[in-house]
Order: structure tokens, then sequence, then C-alpha cells
């Protein structure tokens, strides 16, 4: 008897999980659209598919949005995962984490003009419009972004982020952070979070050694003379501002500058610091509490 009715009985399990399926992604779409629309008013977001995992993860398929500022932004593929975490506003959640597959931000001809504290500090000549990012054959910014948040304790959390857009580069972020208040407060308690810890790295992937050339050809001059200008500018900035900068910091622009590969920034505060206490600090003690260094490792 079994053998007979076993087989109808996996079809109807199938037939039950298809549609609930089909359901769920239904009111998903709906419910996500009306999100969308109160979110962001000012701001054109569509996508083709919205779909959950078994695994509560939304996926949405070929995003594209405009902006007032910037339009044909799209995105392969973007995924939340463990959604279910979020269900309670009043805890922080253990592990969140989104990624971006296939951003593309696409670069005008048109951009307003060269700000003039550039040239009124010496940086002139490395500036670049995205027109002449296009004639480098940089037509459009394109990505691949990995955004996690891990929760350390209740209220600690550590953010990574890593931004890999091909010959542009890679961007790597690392940071602690303290007294994270859990979304249903965060709009009121934001202010209290607190960086414990920072690491921002940058590795060149071909973009910077294109863009040597490129303005030693505009400037009519050599790669070595722009570069021990923009050095020696450096140099000459930093004396100015009389604020106690770690050595590191011109020592690492140095070498990176003379062999674009890596640099990278750490910061570790005396003391766990807040937004409020920040600003309320002198620029000077600043700088000392903040213990901002600066390497070239990866």
């Amino acid at each position: 008897m079994w053998q007979k009715i076993r087989f109808p009985l996996l079809l109807l399990f199938i037939a039950l999980l298809g549609g609930s399926k089909a359901y769920l992604d239904h009111w998903l779409n709906v419910n996500l659209a009306r999100t969308l629309q109160t979110t962001f008013p000012t701001t054109n977001l569509r996508y083709q598919q919205a779909s959950l995992s078994p695994t509560g993860a939304i996926q949405l398929k070929k995003v594209s949005i405009d902006t007032p500022d910037l339009q044909g932004i799209t995105i392969e593929h973007l995924t939340i995962y463990r959604v279910y975490q979020w269900y309670n506003p009043q805890q922080l959640p253990s592990s969140a984490q989104i990624h971006l597959s296939g951003l593309q931000i696409p670069l005008s001809d048109t951009a307003p003009p060269m700000p003039i504290w550039l040239n009124l500090f010496g940086y002139a000549p490395y500036y670049v419009t995205p027109k002449e990012l296009r004639q480098l054959g940089y037509l459009s910014f394109n990505a691949e972004i990995d955004i996690q948040a891990i929760q350390q304790d209740e209220q600690s959390l550590q953010l990574q982020a890593v931004i890999d857009a091909g010959s542009w580069g890679k961007l790597q972020l690392q940071t602690s952070l303290m007294n994270v208040p859990p979304p249903a407060q965060f709009a009121k308690m934001a202010q209290q979070i607190a960086l414990t810890e920072l690491t921002l790295s940058y590795s060149e992937q071909g973009l910077l050694q294109r863009l040597w050339k490129f303005w030693a050809q505009r400037n009519d001059t050599t790669i070595d003379v722009l570069q021990d200008k923009l050095i020696q500018t450096l140099q000459i900035g930093l004396a100015q501002t009389k604020l106690p900068f770690d050595n590191s910091l011109l020592q690492s622009l140095q070498r990176f500058i003379k062999n674009p590969t890596h640099l990278r920034l750490l910061l570790k505060p005396t003391q766990a610091l807040t937004l409020n206490k920040a600003l309320q600090q002198p620029l000077t003690q600043l700088v000392q509490s903040l213990g901002l260094t600066m390497d070239n490792n990866i």
C-alpha cells in the first residue's frame, strides 16, 4: 500500500513547497516595492525579480537605480543574507551580510569644474575628470562588494567590507565598534557608538599606473618629476598643519607614490571614541588620541 501512495505523496509535497515559495516570493515583491518607494522617494529603484531563499536570504536580480545625481546604476545580483535575524528589532543580528555582484556605475562625459582648493594647494596636475577616465578606457566603475557585521558581544560588533573593483583597485575596511544599539533604538542612540579600531587598506590593480603616464603626458613632463613634486607638496602641506602626525604617514605615502602597490591606514584610539567626543576635542588632541599610523602592508 505504502509503495503505491509514496510517489503521489512526494509529488503533492513538492507542489505544496513550490506553491508556498511562489506565494512568499509574490508577497516579498509587493512589500519590498512598497517599502523602497516609501524609504527612497527620490530614487527610482527597479529590479527584475526578488526571491526568498530556503536559507533566509533575500535575492534581487537585475537591479537598476537612478538618483537625482547618478543615473544608470545597475547591479546584477544583490543578496541580503540571514534576513530572519532582523525580525527582532530589539536585538542586534549576530551576523549580517550583504553582497553586491556586478555593480556598474557609468562615468559621465560631463563633470563640475576642478575644485579651487586643488589648484590653491598645488594638486591641480593630479586632477582627472570622468571624461579623461573614459578616454583611458574606464567607461564605468565596476565592482564586487561584500559587507559583513559580526556581533562580538551584546553591544559590540566588527564591521568588514571589501570592494574589489578590478583595475580600479581593491579597498578593504575592518573596524570594531562598541555601544552599538539594536535597530529599534538606532536613530535615538547612534551617537553613543564608539570606535575602538579601524583599518582601511587600498591595493593598486592598474589604475594608478595608467594615471601616472597620463598625467606626465598631459603636463609635458616625466613621471619622476611629477612624483617628486607631489611628495614635496605633501611635505609642505603636512608641515603647515602643525599637527602631530606620526612619521609613518609621510613615509608610507612617499613609498606608495613611487611604487603604488599597497597603502594601509590604521586608527587605534587610546580610548574608545564616539563622534561627539571627536568633534569636541581640539584638533591637535584629536590627532594624538586617534593613534593614526600608516604602512604599505597588505
